[in-house]
């Protein structure tokens, strides 16, 4: 089972896709919890980095609470920075 929660879409202007990756890369090593950024398709999302199969029937629904929760203090500050390109992304 795959748990996530979508950020933003990928930059549309090429220029900003690597910048974002390595700030997403660089971000993971200090979360103090379990969720990761992660890219899907074109989606930039927030996953849970152990296999949901591997909690028990309690900490699944505090997997999702806390991808919901990163999902949600982290997307205004990506937009912000990556999302406002006007370029069709090829």
């Amino acid at each position: 089972m795959l748990a996530y929660a979508k950020i933003m879409d990928l930059p549309s202007d090429k220029d900003l896709i690597l910048p974002l990756m390595r700030e997403l890369l660089e971000r993971n090593i200090a979360f103090p919890n379990e969720c990761r950024f992660a890219i899907n398709d074109n989606d930039v999302v927030v996953t849970a980095s152990k296999l949901i199969i591997e909690y028990n029937k309690n900490m699944v629904s505090t997997c999702l609470h806390l991808i919901s929760k990163t999902a949600d203090d982290w997307d205004d500050y990506f937009i912000e920075k990556y999302g406002g390109t006007s370029k069709k992304r090829s």
